[in-house]
């Protein structure tokens, strides 16, 4: 009995080992094969079809993906800030030089220019005592009233 399974296990083993020689031997041809076929696609002739000649118009179209951009950019900014009252143009509308674009409200603006207005007069008012009491800071005093000054000028401008 030992010695049949002994025989059995050796065919089966030896029979594997000739399906595997086998299948070697089919992947190499198919491998060669492919091969061989590549190098006569290369040599071979390319494969061109012909048309009769006719005369038509010939349109040509273009295809692409990319942004539009405008020739001239300008980035509008205001000078001082505060909330619009109304809009003059929109979006893509033809401008001129010099042409109101914007109308921002002025009551803000008019309140900063009374503020420094305010504190002109607060700093002249110091001004005006230290003079009359001729005491070593009449000299700040001065400074500020200039600042106030300047302050205002920048304001009403």
């Amino acid at each position: 009995m030992k010695r049949w399974r002994k025989v059995l296990v050796l065919a089966l083993v030896l029979g594997l080992g000739l399906l595997i020689v086998w299948r070697i031997g089919q992947k190499n041809a198919e491998v060669a094969g492919q091969a061989a076929q590549r190098a006569a696609r290369m040599k071979g002739p390319a494969v061109v079809t012909l048309a009769p000649v006719q005369i038509r118009d010939i349109s040509s179209m273009f295809e692409g993906t990319g942004s539009v951009e405008a020739p001239l950019s300008v980035k509008i900014a205001p000078k001082l800030t505060g909330r619009i009252d109304y809009l003059v143009v929109h979006e893509g509308d033809r401008i001129h030089k010099g042409q109101v674009l914007v109308k921002i409200d002025s009551t803000e603006v008019e309140a900063n220019v009374q503020q420094a207005m305010a504190a002109l007069a607060e700093a002249q008012y110091r001004l005006a005592q230290a003079q009359m009491t001729e005491n070593p800071t009449n000299v700040g005093v001065t400074s500020q009233v200039k600042q106030q000054k300047a302050g205002v000028t920048s304001a009403e401008s």
